[in-house]
């Protein structure tokens, strides 16, 4: 987080106009993340953030931007038996898979916040298809990993 709370404070161009992506897992962050990720935004002052409205981790960050009043790009599931339908958001997309939302949150955005539920990499979580994707388009990346843990990726 040092990185990119260096950039931030020093790329007076990116104040208030960088679109925060955020992908998370379904069963939420736990305190450590929670609160990680409310600072992270406080120094961050996005212009807006996207997630995908899936219950979990997405319901924290949509009530984490209520709260700071960061406006909200929601990319919903079309699995509507997770799909959290938060309320209070600027624009919300047309329902998609999981994986086709996540690559359009990460390719509408400046970065991508990520919460995932295990403390290593997983080839069945859409949170961590959704990082290797950014990986591998070289998009900025924080991983917010369980036990407090920030790991970031391509922030110079």
């Amino acid at each position: 987080m040092e990185k990119l709370l260096k950039k931030k404070m020093t790329t007076s161009d990116l104040s208030g106009k960088m679109k925060v992506g955020f992908v998370g897992s379904k069963h939420g962050g736990n305190e450590y993340q929670k609160d990680i990720l409310e600072d992270l935004l406080l120094a961050m002052e996005p212009s807006e953030v996207h997630h995908g409205d899936r219950i979990g981790a997405d319901v924290q960050m949509h009530e984490i931007c209520n709260k700071l009043n960061i406006p909200i790009i929601i990319h919903p599931p079309n699995h509507k038996d997770l799909r959290a339908f938060c309320e209070g958001y600027k624009a919300c997309h047309e329902p998609k898979s999981y994986i086709s939302r996540n690559k359009d949150i990460v390719n509408s955005t400046d970065i991508i916040i990520t919460m995932p539920d295990t403390l290593s990499e997983s080839f069945k979580s859409d949170t961590w298809s959704t990082v290797r994707y950014a990986k591998k388009y070289l998009k900025p990346l924080v991983i917010i990993m369980l036990d407090g843990t920030i790991i970031e990726k391509n922030i110079s």
